[in-house]
Formats: C-alpha cells, structure tokens, sequence
C-alpha cells in the first residue's frame, strides 16, 4: 500500500472511530448479569458496537446463529475498527467462525452469506493478489451460489452475488473477470438490482448495492442518488453508522456532497 492510500485508511479509520464513539455515547448498555449467554445479549451489544463483547457471547452460545453473529461482529469490527495491524487476526476469525455455522448448518442459506461476506473483508484487507492465491474469489462465488440455491429470495444473497460479480470486475478488467470467472456486469446488476427490490428498505442493502454500481461505473448517477437515498435513512445500529460513514467517505473522494 503506497504512502497516500495508507494516510487515507488510517483516516478513514479514525474518522469511523469517531463515529463509533458517537453511537455508543448514545446507546444504553444493558447489564451482562441480566440475561448472560443469551442471544438477545448478543445482539443488543452488536447494535450498540461493542463487537468484541458480541462475538464473544454469540460464539459461547455455540449455535449455529451465534456463530453467525460472531462472525459478523469480527467481520464489522475488522474491517471499520480494527488497526491496521489487528485487521487480519478478526477478519480471519471471522472466516472460522463462519465456516463452523455452515458445518453446523449446512442447509442455512444465511450461514453461506456470512462466510461469503467474512471471506469478501479479508479479500478486501489482503489485496487482489493474495486473495487470487488464496483462492477467495473462489470460495466467495461458490458460498454466495450454494445461498441463493438454497434460498433465491434472499436479498443478501443477492447482493453478495452482485457485489461478486462487480468486485471480480474491478479488480480484473471485463475481460480477464469474463474469461477467468465468468464474472459479467450484467449479472452484477441483475444481482444488485434484485436484492434491492427484495429488501427497499434496507439502509445496508441500498448503501451496498449502490457501491457495487459504482464500483462497476463510478460516474453512474443513478448509484450516486441511491447513495443518496440510503445516508438518508436512518442507521438502525451502530454498524450501519459505520457503513454510513465510509460511504459519505467514498462520495467525497468522487467529487460529490452528501
């Protein structure tokens, strides 16, 4: 990673950072006495953004939907909250964690989605070639197809599958992406698209959706005006705060003003 793009992600962190701040000032913390090892826990610390506290109960539960959310917590904390040099222990934990919910749940669509998103993160924090050896492209496609054919309504699904498509694309070129893993743009929009009419009120769906076009033209003003329309809703926890944040971050690179 050059010099700039180091300074901009440790901004970008710190600015996320803030934001987490900002979001637990105002979240009310329930007492880890009051319903210890329940999934109900588990969750309210993960929509508070304490991560570490959620991954740590939701894995103790030891089932399939406490592994998922485990997963989930590492994965938002590795990659908004993390340093740089503590990203690829979560992130990595997070692949594991995801990995023993599809064991315990193989017929779990959801279970696939979130080793798809956890393996997507740390594809993300490696870079392009590492994540080619390692074989995530690989094992990001098979886990978003093996979801949507075990549920081809879910908008997640969907949206993992797009952002695949776009992510392949962006890092490969239209050709190579084609040639190599028949990655289109034409999927990833269908993809994308499909996921935001199954779920239109979904900050998280429209933000990501919305990025995967960019990610596929970065001057579609359509994407822009979704983007729009999702920093408009209101975050429901603190991860979509931090999702909030690093999309107004990346409409300011571009030149726009949310």
């Amino acid at each position: 990673m050059d010099h700039g793009k180091r300074r901009q992600t440790e901004s970008g962190r710190v600015w996320r950072r803030l934001v987490l701040a900002c979001c637990l000032g105002l979240a009310i913390g329930l007492s880890f006495d009051a319903r210890a090892g329940s999934l109900d826990l588990a969750q309210t610390a993960f929509a508070e953004g304490r991560f570490i506290d959620a991954a740590r109960i939701a894995e103790d539960l030891g089932t399939p939907a406490g592994l998922m959310l485990a997963a989930q917590s590492l994965q938002v904390h590795g990659h908004f909250i993390a340093q740089a040099d503590q990203a690829d222990r979560y992130l990595t934990q997070a692949i594991d964690l995801a990995t023993r919910a599809v064991n315990a749940a193989p017929e779990s669509a959801e279970a696939h989605v979130h080793l798809a998103a956890a393996i997507g993160r740390h594809a993300e924090a490696v870079g392009s070639f590492e994540a080619s050896n390692r074989g995530y492209g690989e094992s990001i496609r098979d886990a978003a197809e093996k979801a949507l054919a075990l549920d081809p309504e879910l908008a997640e699904a969907h949206l993992t599958m797009g952002r695949w498509h776009a992510g392949v694309i962006d890092a490969l070129g239209s050709f190579l992406a084609g040639m190599l893993y028949d990655a289109s743009e034409d999927a990833a929009l269908e993809h994308l698209e499909r996921a935001m009419e199954l779920k239109p009120d979904s900050k998280t769906i429209l933000l990501e959706s919305a990025t995967g076009l960019l990610i596929l033209d970065d001057g579609d003003a359509r994407a822009r005006d979704l983007l729009m329309r999702g920093i408009g809703m209101d975050s429901r926890n603190v991860a979509e705060a931090l999702l909030h944040a690093e999309v107004i971050e990346r409409l300011e690179t571009l030149g726009s003003n949310p």
